[in-house]
């Protein structure tokens, strides 16, 4: 009896520790099912989170591909316009390049009735008539032997002649434009009263044939003369005499023209004449011989530039 109570007692207690077992194992359970129900609703929020996303990029998807039909459209009309523009554009040309080409014509025409007319040089701007007159006149050095003859052949000076006013206009620009080389006769002045007043570049040669009184006064002629360069072959004759000393030469006088700013007096070959050369050096340069009875010394040149010009 004894035995049965203990068994009994033992089932008894093997019995609630299952039951405490079972308890704790539907605890476990339930805490389980209950964290399975937070991990499923996190999830179905994250899925509701993820589907409205969704709706969202397909909404901006449908925006974009809206904007890009419109892209299109507008790039289609953009294109039909510029299709439109080039037509117009080549209907512009040619109907301007057929103006143009009428134009021409007509211009054409104007140009042949004109040329048929002679040209009236007086009535061309002053401008261009000197740079006519440049091209046609000839351009260089030039040596003149007397009084009357020509640097070259006339034919190359014959539009000086043509009239009064061509005349007037055109020797300032040949006399002056160019280097003259004169070599002084007997009793003649080297250059014509008319044209010395427009020579600016001027090489004088004199010798005994010639006076101081005609050299200096034809210098005082040349009112435009800029470079100014002398050369004595001997002493001209000083007061109808050509025996006299050197240094007579002093009482010169000479009225300096307002442009010369280069002057350069030299001796041909070996001639005693430094004296000669000082003192016309200074009346060239001063007009006179300084009161003080010094003169400037002149500029003397190499001997390789003392040679005189061959005669045209």
């Amino acid at each position: 009896m004894t035995t049965f109570l203990e068994n009994v007692a033992i089932d008894r207690l093997q019995a609630e520790t299952n039951e405490e077992t079972h308890l704790h194992s539907k605890q476990l359970l339930d805490l389980q099912l209950h964290r399975f129900e937070n991990n499923l609703l996190s999830t179905f929020r994250e899925v509701q989170r993820l589907t409205r996303e969704i709706n969202v990029h397909h909404n901006k998807a449908r925006e974009i591909e809206k904007k890009i039909r419109d892209v299109k459209d507008e790039r289609k009309q953009l294109e039909n316009n510029l299709i439109r523009e080039r037509r117009l554009i080549a209907l512009f040309v040619l109907y301007t390049t057929t103006i143009e080409l009428e134009l021409t014509i007509i211009c054409s025409t104007w140009e042949l009735e004109r040329l048929k007319k002679p040209v009236d040089l007086q009535k061309l701007p002053p401008e261009i008539r000197q740079e006519i007159f440049k091209m046609v006149l000839p351009q260089g050095r030039f040596t003149v032997s007397h009084k009357y003859s020509t640097p070259l052949h006339p034919d190359a000076l014959a539009i000086l002649w043509t009239a009064k006013w061509v005349s007037n206009e055109a020797c300032p620009i040949f006399y002056g434009q160019n280097h003259f080389s004169i070599i002084a006769s007997r009793n003649r002045s080297f250059l014509p009263r008319p044209v010395s007043c427009y020579v600016a570049h001027l090489t004088l040669y004199i010798s005994r044939e010639n006076s101081w009184s005609e050299v200096l006064c034809s210098l005082q002629g040349c009112k435009m003369l800029k470079r100014l360069h002398v050369i004595l072959r001997s002493l001209p004759a000083f007061r109808g005499r050509e025996d006299y000393k050197q240094a007579s030469l002093t009482k010169l006088k000479f009225d300096k023209p307002a442009n010369l700013s280069e002057i350069h007096v030299e001796v041909e070959s070996s001639l005693n004449l430094e004296e000669a050369q000082s003192i016309l050096h200074a009346v060239l340069k001063d007009g006179a011989v300084l009161k003080d009875g010094t003169c400037n010394q002149p500029v003397r040149l190499r001997q390789s530039e003392r040679k005189a010009p061959r005669k045209t």
